[in-house]
């Protein structure tokens, strides 16, 4: 048996192989494994030299040596008697994928680690994640579980924890033989299991109580819109290409929705513009806001329907800006339950056709992060417009030239004063 740990996770795995001398030895395993993926296929004999100091490798004339650590160093993995639920490792495997992408921020001895939570009970798995601008909760019905027409009985504990991103990258490197496949899954007021054959995960509880991203869903919307999810996904991959990403800048994508249509606008001043005009289901008033364009990819690359529906709140609480729910809908979506909530950016949101000119005239070639702003048609305070005057005399003036140079920086003083 193999055990690999460090203060957070462990991973125990058995190996088949003839054991002449039971007994136990402590090594650095990144540095085993590195020298490891260096050896061919083969047979490795593993023993102690003379002074029982060092674990020497022996395969053919490669004889790699590792020196010993006392087993006391060796992270305690605490031995606990689980309750262990039954679940099936491939429909586990899919659930994850819609909501692992998510980061869920989780400060671990210091350190902001990932995580997903994870909820069951005698219906259903609840897998969500989330972190401040986002977050998607997908629900798996274990009655759906059948081979052969059969429903296959399960046994399910109520279990409630956080998965580290470790483990689910674990989970969708195991690979099943048959649907009757099944990880095993438990958890006690420290530690995490998960079984799959003979290897054995046991990872450390993130939290006391991990956060239930439900309780912050909006009960009702105002209104849905419905979209064909593979033209959707094509304009949003298409217009991320004209974005230039920059460090702590999201990059963002202008939706129009009119007259049963979406326009999906991006750009920058070096990759040019974006411009795609797709059908959708919308017959309310005109609205056009900005969302994060990677956000929104994640979401449509996960669905896996032919529709999306993108369900509108106009004013959500705490900041009373709208919000958007965004989940499978159309062909196949009768027993598909994913949700992918987030909400645009700030100021951005126009509801009338009037208001929405804002909008067009951001996304008509000037896609940036201020708004157009014209110096000409601003009101101009009487302190300034004084200011101004003066300049425009010292201009004027015979052999002013000079002066008119000394003004310049009062000039552009000024007009930054008149712009604000």
């Amino acid at each position: 048996r193999i055990t690999a740990a460090d203060q957070v996770l462990a991973i125990k795995q058995k190996a088949v192989g003839q054991v002449l001398d039971p007994g136990a030895v402590c090594v650095n395993g990144k540095h085993l494994a590195a020298v490891l993926k260096t050896l061919p296929e083969g047979i490795i004999d593993l023993y102690l030299d003379r002074d029982e100091k060092n674990l020497i490798m022996e395969m053919g004339g490669i004889k790699p040596k590792f020196p010993l650590y006392e087993v006391r160093q060796f992270p305690n993995i605490q031995s606990v008697e689980y309750k262990l639920s039954e679940l099936p490792l491939i429909a586990l495997q899919n659930a994850l994928k819609h909501v692992d992408y998510i980061p869920t921020r989780e400060v671990i001895q210091g350190h902001t680690t990932h995580a997903v939570t994870f909820s069951i009970d005698q219906h259903k798995v609840i897998l969500s994640a989330g972190d401040g601008g986002r977050f998607g909760i997908y629900r798996m019905p274990l009655h759906d579980n059948f081979v052969d027409g059969k429903t296959i009985e399960r046994k399910i504990y109520p279990t409630l924890l956080s998965l580290l991103p470790r483990v689910t990258d674990i989970i969708y490197m195991l690979t099943a033989s048959g649907p009757n496949d099944d990880l095993l899954i438990a958890s006690d007021d420290h530690s995490i299991v998960l079984r799959f054959g003979d290897l054995e995960i046991i990872a450390n509880r993130l939290a006391e109580k991990p956060f239930i991203f439900e309780h912050f869903m909006p009960k009702k919307y105002d209104y849905p819109i419905v979209l064909t999810r593979e033209s959707m996904l094509s304009s949003i991959e298409r217009a991320m290409l004209f974005i230039e990403e920059y460090k702590n800048t999201p990059p963002y994508a202008y939706l129009r929705f009119e007259n049963g249509s979406v326009t999906i606008t991006a750009g920058s001043v070096n990759k040019g513009e974006s411009s795609d005009c797709i059908e959708c289901e919308f017959s309310q008033a005109p609205i056009a806001f900005k969302v994060n364009g990677k956000w929104l990819l994640d979401f449509l690359r996960a669905a896996t329907t032919e529709q999306v529906t993108c369900n509108v709140l106009l004013e959500c609480p705490p900041e009373k800006i709208p919000a958007l729910n965004w989940m499978p809908s159309g062909k196949g979506a009768e027993n598909y339950d994913f949700t992918y909530f987030f909400k645009p950016f700030r100021n951005t949101v126009e509801v009338a056709a009037p208001e929405a000119k804002v909008i067009e005239s951001r996304t008509n070639g000037k896609l940036n992060n201020s708004d157009d702003f014209d110096l000409e048609e601003a009101e101009i305070s009487p302190e300034i417009q004084a200011e101004l005057d003066e300049i425009n005399a010292a201009h004027t003036e015979p052999g002013s030239v000079g002066k008119a140079k000394g003004l310049k920086a009062t000039k552009e003083k000024a007009k930054a004063r008149k712009a604000k």
